[in-house]
């Protein structure tokens, strides 16, 4: 059911979706992206990029920028190749490590980037194995190669229960929450110890989301990933992607990421729906998706940008030739507000 929106860009009460507002300078080939403003008022935004033969070997990537809108001017790599955290993953002869979706953060003038690393290895029999990791790296500036990497998080995979993928952090406080995952299984959270580099001990895990599957989508049930935390009022919301990011279009099992979002009164859950359904049951409330020219919107974050919240996000432009996949995953952001019932 749709329900009623006050997302500064949409008709209230209809099915109408917003058109990205403008941005510059380096805008394309941007996935899983986070944003920060320093006390200079300088945007920093990290993000991993796919190479042009379409390999995902350049890591973390930093841009900054005046404006949310750009001019965005590349600043390299968050780590040198040669020099990315591993988290205590296997390196066996011939593996492949992937490093991605960066969450940043700043913390009692520390800057807290957190990351997830992924290692591909083929054993001696011929099959393939997938190790995911999660870790954090400190830096007291915001700038490309000046983050310290700390290592892994500690917080384990148990496979197929929960993935461990594209952490999230929640500052409640004095208190750190982090959520992640999981591509296959829902999406986790935990409370984080302060400072926040590993889960507060004897802390328990608990399911968050199941991203239920959407009719017809039948490839991966349950695919939710790219959790982001927000504490707006007196609500904790969970925005996430459900979906694939990156199917061929159109989608022939309507599988395209979209954006979904649930509340709850804790950070921990449990979280419902707008039509009050428990999100561990049903969906989440659909806040943006496909529409006209815009396919496969995904990645959400949020932004205070001043007093103005900024719902930044990836997606894919198909007019005009410019094609999907993940080479041409672009930078998108709109404005972003709260109903009187406190939904976005």
């Amino acid at each position: 059911m749709w329900w009623w929106v006050m997302i500064s860009w949409m008709v209230v009460g209809s099915k109408a979706y917003p058109n990205p507002n403008q941005c510059s300078g380096v805008c394309s080939d941007i996935q899983d992206s986070t944003v920060i403003i320093d006390a200079s008022g300088t945007y920093w935004r990290y993000t991993h990029p796919i190479t042009a033969s379409g390999q995902d070997t350049l890591g973390i990537q930093v841009a900054n920028s005046p404006s949310i809108t750009g001019p965005w001017v590349s600043q390299g790599p968050l780590f040198e190749p040669g020099q990315w955290p591993t988290t205590g993953l296997p390196t066996p002869p011939g593996y492949q490590l992937k490093l991605w979706a960066p969450d940043v953060h700043y913390i009692d003038n520390t800057y807290y980037m957190y990351y997830t690393v992924f290692d591909i290895y083929n054993d001696t029999h011929g099959n393939t194995w997938y190790s995911p990791g999660m870790g954090v790296a400190i830096s007291s500036s915001p700038d490309a190669g000046s983050f310290k990497d700390l290592g892994s998080l500690q917080i384990p995979q148990e496979y197929p229960t929960w993935n461990i993928i594209d952490p999230n952090l929640l500052i409640d406080g004095d208190n750190y929450y982090l959520a992640w995952g999981s591509y296959g299984a829902g999406l986790f959270g935990v409370q984080m110890a302060n400072p926040p580099t590993t889960a507060s001990p004897g802390a328990p895990i608990t399911k968050l989301i199941s991203g239920i599957p959407f009719p017809g989508d039948n490839v991966w049930p349950n695919r939710t990933e790219g959790a982001f935390q927000f504490k707006y009022n007196n609500y904790y919301y969970l925005f996430y992607a459900n979906g694939d990011c990156c199917p061929g279009y159109p989608s022939k099992l309507n599988e395209e990421y979209r954006i979904q979002v649930c509340r709850s009164v804790g950070p921990l859950g449990p979280f419902f729906n707008h039509d009050g359904q428990s999100c561990l049951e049903s969906q989440g409330t659909i806040l943006l998706q496909s529409h006209d020219n815009i396919y496969a919107p995904g990645a959400p974050g949020i932004l205070y940008d001043g007093d103005d919240l900024i719902f930044y996000y990836q997606f894919m432009n198909v007019s005009g030739g410019e094609g999907y996949g993940e080479k041409n995953i672009k930078f998108g952001w709109n404005s972003l507000s709260f109903d009187n019932n406190g939904w976005p």
